[in-house]
């Protein structure tokens, strides 16, 4: 294994061009291009150019540490293949990507390894992250933005830290997500589908203020860990069509008005939950059968919108004022 080192600022990364490489951090170019085996490294030394993908290229791990300068991915990829404790991917905290980077990680054993992205809303360090191959455990540490996500390859373990999600996401069949507490957050202005391939998803879920305006659809049913949050702040969320999706404990926040409804309109989609009481605010309801051991409260002066085709949803509500005359009228020969 060798470390290759970015120097001289700008310049184009490919398979065969030694200029802006060296053996060392800040030394001379020259050194051969980072191969399947060895490590491409950006750091401060590396000058605050522009680096160009030219070509796909693999790489055992690739960081970009105290690099202060831009990248520019083009149409291209990097495949990291490396395995082990110390990170595949570091995003680094100062780098620019002026587009989101394709990121896939290769390598195929049962060994673990593990990712840091670097964590900035938007653009700035996020990825497409594919996983293709391996069956030991992936952990993504920290908080960290992923675009399209891909682990149709993958049947190991995943464990993510706090995860945003702006793009597409295809768990893979095989695959597990470890248990935990870090929230998994369905972000962005876009319009996104989720495919779970029937992998539990045993971890806290939220459309985040930062969903406003985005839509969430799932290509399939949605099965959540029975004691985790589902919460919608913004957005729009639509389940599958004619299969149910189970969550732990739904529940909405926030004053602006939110959106549930199924993927085909005119077809009910069912939610399910095992237990407890929802308490749902400013949130419009389409197409969704409401089912479970639940009582699931929507009433209109919490700023509910039945749209139709929906069961299982208390919509109606009594003001107080009225509750509190039928209460005196039933009770007043008692009273006198």
């Amino acid at each position: 294994m060798a470390n290759r080192f970015w120097v001289g600022g700008s310049g184009t990364w490919d398979t065969t061009s030694t200029t802006n490489w060296s053996a060392t951090t800040g030394g001379a170019g020259g050194a051969s291009a980072p191969g399947a085996a060895d490590i491409a490294a950006f750091d401060s030394n590396s000058g605050t150019g522009t680096v160009t993908l030219g070509e796909n290229v693999t790489v055992f791990r690739c960081t970009w540490n105290t690099f202060a300068g831009s990248f520019q991915p083009s149409t291209f990829a990097i495949n990291c293949a490396g395995d082990g404790a110390t990170a595949l991917w570091i995003g680094g905290s100062t780098a620019t990507f002026l587009a989101i980077p394709t990121v896939n990680f290769t390598y195929s054993g049962a060994n673990s390894r593990t990712v840091n992205i670097g964590y900035t809303a938007g653009l700035t360090r996020n990825i497409n992250a594919n996983i293709t191959a391996g069956s030991g455990t992936f952990t993504i540490s920290g908080t960290t933005h992923i675009n399209n996500f891909n682990c149709t390859g993958f049947s190991g373990s995943l464990s993510p830290g706090t995860l945003h999600l702006t793009g597409n996401v295809t768990l893979g069949s095989s695959m597990s997500i470890v248990a935990g507490t870090q929230v998994i957050n369905f972000t962005g202005s876009g319009s996104r589908t989720i495919t779970t391939n029937g992998v539990t998803i045993d971890r806290p879920i939220s459309l985040p203020a930062a969903a406003s305006g985005g839509v969430v659809n799932f290509a399939d049913a949605l099965t959540q860990g029975s004691t985790r949050a589902f919460t919608i702040t913004a957005g729009t969320l639509k389940l599958k069509n004619g299969v149910t999706s189970t969550v732990g404990a739904f529940a909405t926040s926030s004053t602006e008005q939110k959106f549930l409804g199924s993927t085909l309109a005119g077809s009910q989609a069912t939610l399910t939950q095992a237990g407890g009481r929802v308490n749902a605010s400013y949130l419009t309801i389409e197409d969704i059968d409401a089912t479970g051991g639940a009582t699931w409260d929507a009433f209109t002066n919490r700023r509910n919108i039945d749209d139709g085709n929906n069961d299982g949803w208390n919509f109606l509500s009594i003001p107080y004022p009225v509750f509190g005359s039928i209460f005196r009228l039933i009770f007043k020969p008692v009273i006198q």
